[in-house]
């Protein structure tokens, strides 16, 4: 993945966590090229800590991102 894309998360749980934290890691995608909204303002100011956008809604996220990744739990 091109380092210069912005990566969408729709969700910010433990699953999107795990996703972010292993791009990161990788050198794929860093944290300051990512966005993300929950419901939860705990869970955005996680990955905000990590140096992500933490955004107030989905438009937001989906304005701001190239790549967007759906991590909801499916009956939500």
């Amino acid at each position: 993945m091109d380092s210069s894309i912005r990566l969408g998360f729709i969700g910010a749980g433990q699953m999107a966590e795990a996703i972010a934290s292993g791009l990161n890691r990788a050198g794929v995608v860093p944290h300051s090229r990512m966005c993300v909204a929950d419901i939860s303002s705990t869970r955005r100011q996680v990955f905000a800590d990590l140096g992500a956008l933490a955004c107030d809604s989905n438009i937001q996220v989906v304005e701001s991102s190239d790549v967007l990744l759906l991590a909801v739990k499916p009956q939500i």
